[in-house]
Parts: C-alpha cells; structure tokens; sequence
C-alpha cells in the first residue's frame, strides 16, 4: 500500500471511531411502555410513555416535599377506591385499596405522587391482586405499579362534584415511578373528556 492509501485509510479509519463516540442528537429518550386500561374495565393497549430524564430531573427538584392525595369514592364504572398517599422529606406512605366488577380485589402500597393544581396522580405498589377469571387477559400481579388520577373541586354545598380520571396506568416492576411524568394535567394522558364525576357519598382532597 502506498502512502497516499495509508493516509487515506486512517482517516477514515480515525473518522469512524471519533462518530462512534459523539453522541447522536436524534437519539430517542428511554421509555416506559406502560399498560393503559379504565376503570370500565377495557383494556385501550400499551401506551409508550417517554422519559424526558433532565426534565423529569428538574420537576422533581422543584416539588412541593409536602404533597398529599387521599379520598374514598366510587368511581363510574362501579369501582370502590380508597387511597391516602402522602409525601414528606422522608418519602412516600400511605396504602390504596380498589375493588369492583372488574378490580376484584387491589391492594396498594403507595410509592409516588404528584399534584399539580387541584388534580392528583398516584402510584401504588401491587401487594395483592385479584381479577377473577380476568377476562381482559391482564398480565398484572403483585410489584406492578397501579397509577391513577383524581381531583379535589372543594367542600360545601356550592362546589363542584370532586372527579377522577377512567383511565389508569400499569407499569412493570423494575422500572421506576412515573407519578412526574404521568402529570394528571397532561391531555394526551388523562384526556379531559374521561374526568367524571364520583359517587355522592364520596370525597377526594389534595393538598
């Protein structure tokens, strides 16, 4: 090989590693592929969450260390959930507990929650999980994660009906908590039409 080869062979050669080693821009952020189901009982398929890390980062540094969602309510589809998820410096505590015609029997330890305004999302650990003879064909066992969304329209003879939210989110164990992500102000993952109200004996605060 002459020279003029020899030369032009490491630059190309030296080309490929220094691309190899710069980061692509158009890279995709990780993603959480999470299950979507209501509380219908319909299961609308995998919706495919991204994680915007340095955002998320910078959500979860900004947060109120004091948050807290809680409340006992029947939902429209005839599900009976009580939860209380509060947040401290110290962490997450609290437990959830669902039941109903499709969400036999749901118990939570609650691991996350997120407020924004007057709505909530909430992140329970499943500890024990009934579906029956689960017809829907769920994959969901006890370590999932079970998110949902509620919303506190005050107290008193004049306010509005508290609401909560048909969809909720599944997501596998060993992934993470994704209550900041999962913005129950987000319209492309809690879209408005889908907030309803909740039974008349029932109540929901966050705070």
């Amino acid at each position: 090989m002459n020279i003029s080869r020899l030369s032009l062979a490491l630059t190309v050669f030296f080309a490929l590693v220094w691309a190899s080693c710069v980061p692509d821009s158009h890279t995709p952020q990780p993603e959480q592929i999470l299950l979507r189901g209501n509380l219908h009982g319909k299961v609308d398929g995998l919706a495919s969450v991204s994680v915007p890390v340095a955002d998320d980062a910078q959500e979860i540094a900004l947060r109120n260390p004091n948050s807290s969602a809680s409340g006992h309510y029947l939902t429209n589809g005839g599900h009976t959930i009580t939860l209380m998820a509060m947040e401290n410096p110290g962490g997450v505590h609290g437990q959830g507990h669902i039941t109903g015609p499709i969400y036999l029997d749901v118990e939570l330890d609650m691991a996350c929650v997120t407020v924004s305004g007057n709505r909530a999302t909430v992140g329970g650990e499943i500890l024990s999980v009934d579906l029956g003879d689960n017809p829907l064909g769920l994959p969901i066992e006890p370590g999932w994660i079970f998110y949902l969304a509620v919303e506190d329209n005050g107290e008193g003879a004049n306010a509005a009906s508290d609401r909560h939210h048909s969809f909720v989110y599944f997501g596998m164990p060993g992934f993470g908590l994704f209550c900041d992500i999962l913005n129950p102000n987000n319209p492309v993952l809690w879209p408005e039409g889908l907030w309803f109200d909740i039974g008349p004996a029932g109540q929901i605060q966050v705070k």
